[in-house]
């Protein structure tokens, strides 16, 4: 069977969740199949973000992960959750590999990173920046199942925290007067969103360029826009640092609540999330 990362449009998006430490792979029953288009619209089970608490840690703290998952068929779910055995799990998950340790089921379970954990020959790479501690999310419905993996930076000098969405500005179609919630919207209409995050989202941290010179850089924080219905005039991803987008409502689904989900990124594993709820006439 082939595997959906083998698409180049997954590889893409792959890679870009990996440098806050999620991976997505989406199977089914049947067949592996792509997510479809618009892809900021949830129409199958999805895994939207994996958070650790805090992302980066030493030897011997506690962290607790937490899912964000999108069901808009209100199937059961189950999520299972595992400790790989090795960073080298990073792409493709554990579940099904010797040396997988359960953590649970749930939207939440907790670890303890081994004490030994840096008592290993580290890469040159993982000296500086930490050792990637590995966990894998399995969620599954009848119908369907993801994967998804997450990497919880572990070293002895941790210097990273998750960022923090404060709140999510709408604005009516003329674009100027905010709308107070719970937001009431139109059919194809389109209304003009801003994200608001914490001053100290933005971390500071030492980064090191191809020459070897280590200077002090600040997080790029990027967002990414799903919902139920309608669609997104910027899609599903964000530039760094653009707080901004526009929610295109559809020209039929009257009666119909949307759920915006609104996730942030700090590109180092940094992550939160937030949802809203509007209704259409």
């Amino acid at each position: 069977m082939l595997k959906l990362t083998n698409s180049r449009w997954f590889r893409l998006l792959q890679w870009f969740f990996s440098l806050s430490g999620a991976c997505f792979l989406v199977l089914t029953q049947s067949n592996c199949l792509p997510v479809k288009d618009p892809r900021e619209k949830l129409e199958e089970l999805r895994v939207l973000g994996v958070k650790a608490e805090p992302p980066a840690a030493k030897p011997g703290d506690k962290v607790t992960l937490s899912a964000l998952t999108a069901n808009p068929e209100n199937a059961a779910t189950t999520l299972s959750w595992y400790l790989c055995a090795s960073p080298e799990a990073a792409s493709d998950g554990c579940p099904d590999t010797d040396g997988a340790q359960s953590l649970g089921t749930g939207t939440s379970v907790s670890l303890t990173v081994p004490t030994d954990y840096l008592n290993v020959e580290l890469t040159p790479a993982e000296k500086q920046n930490g050792r990637y501690l590995v966990v894998t999310l399995v969620a599954k419905t009848d119908q369907e199942t993801v994967v998804s993996t997450k990497r919880v930076v572990v070293s002895q000098t941790p210097n990273n925290k998750n960022p923090s969405i404060v709140d999510l500005k709408l604005f009516d179609t003329d674009g100027t007067t905010t709308l107070s919630p719970p937001w009431s919207l139109k059919l194809e209409s389109n209304y003009k969103l801003e994200a608001t995050v914490s001053p100290e989202s933005r971390d500071t941290y030492p980064r090191t360029d191809l020459q070897g010179n280590t200077q002090d850089a600040k997080e790029r924080l990027y967002l990414s826009w799903y919902l139920t219905e309608g669609s997104y005039e910027k899609g599903y991803l964000s530039k760094a640092d653009d707080l901004t987008n526009v929610l295109q409502t559809p020209k039929e689904a009257p009666n119909k609540d949307i759920t915006l989900y609104l996730i942030l990124r700090d590109g180092r594993g940094g992550v939160d999330w937030k949802t809203f709820q509007a209704k259409l006439p």
